[in-house]
């Protein structure tokens, strides 16, 4: 999933919590093959409806590049307005998050290295002043 359709949904999270029943888009999803049925299995396990729509949503953000404009066709239907709200969240203010870990070593020198995300499938990481290494996934490993 690109990140800013990532931002999109976190920034909409708690609309999307108290608005979605699962039930209402997951098939469609699964239909589509974004979801396989162990996560529709998982998805409807939650306890309350809640629940269900936070599994949901925390699946979806594991999944590829037609994850979000595949969950945006199953809400047309019947959550228009969520629709119209995840189109207007402004997003231009989104800056991909960086990690930075500190360790200090047993000869007390210290190190620090940064990761970025950099969409899709790929992580930077930079360990100290010189080293920077380009991550790509194999497509193995990315979701649908």
């Amino acid at each position: 999933m690109d990140a800013t359709d990532r931002e999109r949904l976190l920034r909409n999270r708690i609309d999307l919590l108290d608005s979605l029943n699962v039930h209402n888009v997951i098939h469609y999803l699964y239909q589509e093959g974004i979801f396989s049925e162990d996560d529709i299995e998982r998805a409807c396990s939650g306890t309350t409806r809640r629940d269900k729509v936070w599994i949901m949503l925390d699946l979806l953000l594991l999944r590829g590049p037609q994850a979000y404009s595949t969950f945006r066709q199953a809400l047309q239907e019947n959550y228009p307005w969520l629709v119209d709200k995840l189109d207007k969240t402004d997003v231009s203010n989104f800056q991909r998050p960086t990690i930075y870990r500190k360790q200090v070593r047993k000869d007390g020198h210290v190190s620090v290295s940064e990761t970025r995300l950099q969409g899709q499938g790929n992580v930077v990481v930079q360990a100290g002043s010189n080293a920077v290494v380009n991550i790509g996934l194999p497509t193995t490993f990315r979701r649908k």
